[in-house]
Formats: structure tokens, C-alpha cells, sequence
């Protein structure tokens, strides 16, 4: 654009001076004259004529490497796709069979382990409810008749999952995780400190809690121990609702989208990739 103007200016000033020189030289030079102006005027159409020819050059290599650069990402992307179709068939047969085990988990919990959590309050476990008979039994009896077997068997789902793990997300194996060693914490609480004779409060192990605050947030951690029952159903309802978000934006696909787009910006940063870029912007 600068040097457009200042090709401008000097055809101007080239003009002024070829006037000046008819008004001096009068009818003698007008011959002469006008040969200057007419081969001037020649000179001046022929420089235009170059600039524009090379500036349309200059537009064209621009053109063409933005074309590349498009073709490439194309490439990148229609490379991922394919790859990444097969990989996400696969990841949803892992999902499958990963919400398959987080169900054989929550069945595999002891009924009354989930009734006590959920019906008495925490006052109600530690001054001895479970002992108390109230014409159906003493659910003590249940909580004694827990064995390592039944904690072992959830561990063996859980090593299950662990299969999968190729296939899942670094969060959903994380989460997935966490769920087992809940439930299996949940478990051994119960059981472990009623047969020494005194019940512990889910709530005052620290280990349970370091568990959970690895996928819930704060908001989440100080609405569970806000309250005092229906413990069972609410950490666990909560932990499944996190793993079905996760797998859900597994199977949508916009996990691989946002992969695809991270190939495309790790390929900009690239030696290459900058190297076209800035033959198309910065020319």
C-alpha cells in the first residue's frame, strides 16, 4: 500500500513538472514536450502495470499457502477420524462392561450395610441401635454375619475394571476407582468396628474422606457430611452420577473432537506448521 501512494506522488509531481516546462518553453518546446509526456505517461502505465503484476503475484503464494495449510489440517483430522472411530467403538464396549461392574459393586454391598447407613443417624449407630431388637430381629446379627469374603469379592470386580483401563479416560478410571474403594470402605467400617464393639461413623474416617475428595469438589463434599442420614444412597447415587457424565462425553464423541482439535494446535506449534503460517499471514 506504501509504495502504491508513493508511485502516486511521483506521477503527480512528474506531471506538475512536465505543465511548468510547456508554460516556459512556450511554442517553441511544445513538440518536444509532448514527446516527454507521451513517453512519460508510457513509463508510468508500464510501472503500474509491474506493481500490480507483483502484487497479484504476492496474493497468490499467500492464497496458496492458506490452501495448504487448510489441506493439511484437513488431512490431520480426516487421519484422526478414521483412527479415532475404532478406538471410540472400542472405549464404548469398555464402557459397557465397566457400568456393568459398578452395578455388580453396588449389588455386592451387604444389604444391611446400605439400611444402617441410610435409616439410622450417626448418633443412632454409635449409641447401639444395631443391637436393639424390635420384634425383627437384631441387625447386629447381619452386621457380624459380614465376612472377608464379601469385601474380597469387591475387590475381584473392581481388579475387573481395571481391564479396561486402556480404554477409559485417565478421569472414568479414576472415578471408577474411587467407587470401588468406597463401597468396599463403606463395607469394613461397619463391620470392622461392630465386631470390636463399638460402631464408627462412616463420616469420622478420614481415609473414606481422602477417597472421596480425589473426584468431588468442596460444595459437594460439605453437602454429604451436612447431613446425618441416607448417607449410603447419596455418596453412592452421587459417585455413579459422576462416572455417567464422564462416559457419557466419552461416547458423544466431543472427547475425540477436542483431541482433534489439541492434534491441529500441536501441529500450528510445530516447526512446519509455523513455518506455513507465517507465509500465509505475515507476508
Amino acid at each position: 500500500m506504501a509504495t502504491h501512494i508513493e508511485l502516486q506522488e511521483f506521477l503527480n509531481q512528474l506531471s506538475q513538472l512536465l505543465n511548468k516546462a510547456i508554460f516556459l518553453l512556450g511554442g517553441i518546446g511544445a513538440a518536444l514536450t509532448f514527446s516527454i509526456a507521451y513517453f512519460s505517461n508510457l513509463f508510468a502505465k508500464k510501472v503500474q502495470l509491474n506493481w500490480q503484476k507483483l502484487a497479484d503475484q504476492e496474493n497468490e503464494k499467500v492464497k496458496g499457502d492458506i490452501n495448504r495449510n487448510n489441506s493439511i489440517i484437513a488431512a490431520l483430522l480426516g487421519q484422526h477420524g478414521q483412527t479415532n472411530q475404532k478406538v471410540l467403538d472400542k472405549q464404548i464396549e469398555s464402557i459397557q462392561k465397566a457400568w456393568e461392574n459398578v452395578l455388580k459393586l453396588r449389588s455386592s454391598v451387604p444389604g444391611v450395610v446400605a439400611l444402617s447407613y441410610n435409616i439410622f443417624s450417626d448418633d443412632e449407630l454409635e449409641n447401639g441401635i444395631l443391637d436393639e431388637d424390635r420384634g425383627r430381629g437384631i441387625l447386629g446379627d447381619l452386621v457380624n454375619d459380614i465376612s472377608i469374603k464379601e469385601i474380597t469379592e469387591l475387590s475381584a470386580i473392581q481388579n475387573e475394571m481395571r481391564k479396561l483401563r486402556p480404554f477409559l479416560s485417565h478421569k472414568l478410571s479414576l472415578q471408577l476407582f474411587v467407587y470401588g474403594a468406597v463401597l468396599g470402605r463403606l463395607v469394613f467400617i461397619l463391620s470392622d468396628s461392630y465386631k470390636k464393639g463399638k460402631v464408627k461413623v462412616w463420616r469420622k474416617d478420614s481415609g473414606l474422606k481422602q477417597l472421596l475428595q480425589t473426584v468431588l469438589n468442596e460444595k459437594e463434599i460439605g453437602h454429604i457430611y451436612s447431613l446425618n442420614i441416607q448417607g449410603f444412597d447419596i455418596v453412592v447415587d452421587l459417585l455413579e452420577t459422576k462416572i455417567l457424565n464422564e462416559m457419557n462425553f466419552i461416547i458423544s464423541g466431543q472427547k475425540n473432537a477436542e483431541d482433534a482439535l489439541s492434534l491441529v494446535d500441536k501441529w500450528a506449534l510445530s516447526r512446519e506448521g509455523q513455518v506455513v503460517l507465517e507465509r500465509a499471514f505475515y507476508k
